[in-house]
């Protein structure tokens, strides 16, 4: 768990500078590669929160547990990947005119 977030700001660092530099140099693949580390930040921080999640014990209402959590985390991460695909076609497409 430490080294998932020890990942997480150093990629989240990566990213401010990527971000930061792409808009300067209006740079649409650079703001591209920021926007994919943005996804892969979002991605580190949801496994963070669905492993703590489906570390907690079973109970009354869920006798199995909470392991389906990282199912949920994994399709709300290919969400985002989804709708950053988007964002940043579209922003090349309205670039180009």
């Amino acid at each position: 768990m430490k080294k998932l977030l020890f990942v997480s700001c150093i990629c989240f660092l990566f990213m401010i500078i990527e971000a930061v530099g792409g808009t300067i140099a209006h740079a649409t693949a650079i703001l591209a590669d920021a926007a994919h580390m943005f996804s892969d930040v979002a991605g580190f921080m949801i496994s963070f929160v669905s492993i703590y999640i489906s570390k907690n014990s079973p109970n009354f209402n869920n006798n199995y547990g909470y392991h389906r959590v990282e199912v949920l985390g994994a399709i709300v991460s290919v969400m985002l990947i989804w709708a950053l695909l988007i964002g940043i076609n579209s922003f090349a497409v309205y670039k180009l005119y």
